[in-house]
């Protein structure tokens, strides 16, 4: 091999070396940036987290105050100029993909946001009137379980409060969601209201303590 030859060889082997160094690097921080973002999210989502089997939520709601929402906003302003910070074309192919759409997910969070959705924080499928569900998902197996699910109860007014709020406000400002979608919300609060609390589905989790409980 001539000098020239082992040159461009050598320069070859480096340009490859420094290519793969930034493609590793830009995984590396993408995957930390969805990392972080997914805890985030479990955080912000309780009950999502419990539906997934996250237990480390399980005491606690979404905070649905205003503060709290704009926080989270402003979480995702962030993650977007975090995701700028990567750059896509170091990234390969799949990794190209799950960068755009992580980025269009933060997009869409961050325009319901604009479009104050956050203002309509019920619905047929979901909302607190349907948060008792729950319940069938969760293993109550030992002590701390129930312990989660007693706080949950006992926090349950204030989360019941917040969502009275959002959408108060949401009907001042004309945001509400149209009749067809909320026709099953009445029957579904409706179902909440018990004269025996024994008969209430928050209180179904209390019927089946296991025996080796204290």
């Amino acid at each position: 091999m001539s000098m020239r030859h082992l040159k461009e060889a050598l320069c070859g082997a480096a340009l490859c070396l420094a290519t793969g160094s930034a493609a590793a690097d830009s995984v590396s921080d993408l995957r930390g940036l969805f990392n972080r973002e997914w805890q985030r999210n479990l955080a912000e989502n309780p009950i999502t987290a419990s539906f997934l089997g996250v237990m480390q939520f399980n005491g606690k709601w979404p905070d649905l105050s205003l503060s709290a929402i704009t926080t989270s906003h402003q979480a995702d302003l962030a993650a977007v100029d975090a995701l700028r910070a990567i750059d896509r074309s170091d990234l390969p192919t799949d990794e190209q993909l799950n960068y755009d759409l992580f980025k269009q997910q933060l997009k869409n969070s961050i325009e319901r946001y604009a479009y104050r959705d956050f203002l309509m924080p019920i619905n047929q499928r979901n909302g607190i009137q349907t948060a008792d569900q729950i319940a069938e998902l969760l293993p109550f197996t030992g002590e701390q379980h129930y312990r989660d699910w007693v706080m949950r109860l006992e926090t349950l007014g204030d989360y019941m409060e917040q969502t009275i709020a959002l959408l108060d406000s949401g009907v001042k400002e004309g945001r509400t969601q149209a009749r067809i979608v909320m026709q099953r919300v009445p029957k579904q609060v409706a179902a909440q209201i018990v004269d025996d609390p024994e008969l209430s589905p928050w209180y179904a989790p209390f019927k089946k303590i296991p025996e080796s409980l204290p």
